[in-house]
C-alpha cells in the first residue's frame, strides 16, 4: 500500500520491524481458524468450506484461498470464509486481497473480532499504524480491553512502535554505506552498518550476529546484492561468471538461510528478494546477470 515510506537501499538491508509480518506462528494459525463466540451467524458447512479449512490447517494457503472463494460462491454470507481467506492471503504476502476479504467479512459481521484483529495486523504489515490503532479502538468497543483479540492486536502495535525504523545495512562500498546510513538517520531511523562483501559467509555471520545483539532480532530481510558483468556472451571469463553466481544467487540463498532461524524464534518474518525484469527476459551483453536474476525469481518461488 502507499503508506510505506521507507527507502531501502544497499547491498542488503536487515530491518527490525516486529509486527505485521507475512510469516506467522502456528498458534496464530489456530487462533485465526477459530470462530468468534459473538458472531451473528456461523460459517456454513459446505463441502468447499470444509476443504478450505483442511487446506488452511495444512498451511496450503493458495489451495485454501481457492476453496474459500468457492465457499463464498456457495454461500455469499459466509463471513468466516472471507476471514480465513484474508488470513490465507496475508500468509501468502498479498496484502491487497487480504484487505478486500476482511472488508467483506466485516460487512457481513461488523462485530467479527478475529477479522478486526487480523485487519489491524495487516495494516501493520503495510506500515499503517494509524489504521491498526483504529481497529484496536473498535475491538475495545466490541469486547473490552482484555479479550484475547484486543490483547493480541495491542501487543502487535506495541512491538511495532518499539522496533520500527531499525535497520542494519551492509555494503562492500564503505563510503556509499555511510551516505545511506546518514540519510536513514535523518529520518529518525536507528541504523547499524556492517562493511564487507555480502557474498562472504563470515561477513554474513557477523552482520546477523551484530543485528540480533543490537536490535534483539530480525523480522525483515531485503536481499539486494548485485554483481554485473557487461560483456558479450563469448567474452565472459570463468571467474566473472562464478562471481556473478556467488553474489547474485549464493549470497541471497545463504544469507536467507542464516536469517531464517532468527525470524522463526520471533514467530515469523518477511523476506524480500529483489530481482529484475531481466530475470524474465534476456538482454545483450548481460548474460550472467540475466541468468542469476532468473535464478533469484525461481529461488523465491521455491
Amino acid at each position: 500500500m502507499s503508506k510505506i515510506r521507507k527507502k531501502l537501499a544497499a547491498s542488503f538491508v536487515i530491518a527490525v520491524m516486529a509486527a505485521g509480518s507475512a510469516m506467522l506462528s502456528s498458534a496464530d494459525v489456530q487462533a485465526a481458524s477459530t470462530n468468534n463466540n459473538d458472531s451473528s451467524s456461523s460459517a456454513s458447512n459446505t463441502k468447499n468450506f470444509d476443504r478450505g479449512q483442511q487446506s488452511f490447517r495444512n498451511g496450503d494457503w493458495q489451495e485454501a484461498v481457492s476453496y474459500f472463494k468457492k465457499a463464498v460462491s456457495d454461500d455469499a454470507k459466509n463471513a468466516e470464509a472471507y476471514n480465513l481467506m484474508g488470513y490465507s492471503y496475508r500468509r501468502m504476502g498479498d496484502a491487497d486481497p487480504a484487505f478486500d476479504a476482511y472488508a467483506r467479512a466485516l460487512d457481513l459481521e461488523p462485530r467479527h473480532r478475529g477479522a478486526h484483529e487480523y485487519l489491524g495486523e495487516t495494516y501493520l504489515l503495510v506500515g499503517d499504524a494509524e489504521m491498526a490503532n483504529a481497529q484496536l479502538t473498535i475491538l475495545k468497543d466490541i469486547c473490552g480491553n482484555q479479550c484475547k483479540e484486543t490483547v493480541k492486536l495491542r501487543k502487535a502495535i506495541e512491538r511495532y512502535n518499539a522496533s520500527a525504523d531499525k535497520q542494519a545495512l551492509m555494503d562492500l562500498d564503505e563510503d556509499g554505506l555511510r551516505r545511506i546510513e546518514a540519510e536513514c538517520r535523518k529520518s529518525g531511523a536507528g541504523v547499524l552498518s556492517v562493511s564487507g562483501d555480502a557474498a562472504d559467509l563470515a561477513v554474513m555471520d557477523e552482520a546477523v550476529q551484530r543485528t540480533v545483539e543490537t536490535f534483539g532480532g530480525i523480522d525483515i530481510l531485503v536481499n539486494n546484492m548485485v554483481h554485473r558483468v557487461y560483456k558479450p556472451f563469448s567474452e565472459v571469463a570463468p571467474e566473472e561468471f562464478r562471481r556473478s553466481l556467488e553474489v547474485n544467487v549464493a549470497g541471497y540463498f545463504f544469507l536467507t538461510q542464516k536469517v531464517l532461524p532468527q525470524m522463526l524464534r520471533r514467530g515469523g518474518g518477511s523476506i524480500v528478494n529483489l530481482s529484475s525484469v531481466f530475470g524474465y527476459v534476456g538482454c545483450p551483453d548481460l548474460a550472467p546477470y540475466c541468468i542469476t536474476k532468473g535464478a533469484v525469481v525461481n529461488m523465491t518461488r521455491a
